[in-house]
């Protein structure tokens, strides 16, 4: 019976309910903090969501911060033959946009939500890499997730 349990604790440590279904995505690195929870609207398998890319892609993630921050701002990679892109040349301001006000409190638990519009987006089976930091490019979440561009 314990071992029962301590099975599903283990996945549910590494998913998240989305819509209803679990979705997978993978720590960063041992190092990384990830998030508490992953929302990724109309999530139609656990192991790799399909994204739309003529319709707004509504994403949200909810972490506990390990660090202080007056700032935070995000990166996105996507992975391209094995190698990480970044989606834009500079890492993107978050504070006063997207339910998150700044400075971060150690210890606090926060929400941050987006939409994205990717219509140049190609038709692709990928990984994507999101990474919230400080001013100062501390992590504050991490996380990858598989996705299916259609």
């Amino acid at each position: 019976m314990f071992s029962i349990i301590f099975v599903i604790l283990m996945i549910l440590n590494h998913s998240n309910l989305i819509n209803g279904q679990l979705i997978n995505y993978t720590k960063c690195g041992k190092d990384l903090p990830s998030p508490t929870l992953v929302k990724l609207d109309n999530c139609d398998n656990p192991d790799m969501c399909s994204v739309n890319r003529k319709q707004p892609i509504h994403f949200g993630l909810s972490y506990k911060s390990p660090i202080d921050a007056q700032q935070l701002q995000l990166n996105i990679w996507i992975s391209i033959w094995g190698f990480w892109i970044a989606i834009r040349p500079k890492a993107v301001p978050v504070c006063g946009t997207h339910n998150i006000d700044c400075p971060i409190i150690k210890g606090e638990s926060y929400s941050y939500n987006i939409t994205i519009n990717a219509p140049w987006f190609p038709q692709v089976r990928t990984k994507i890499k999101f990474l919230l930091s400080s001013g100062k490019s501390e992590p504050v979440t991490c996380l990858i997730m598989k996705i299916k561009v259609i």
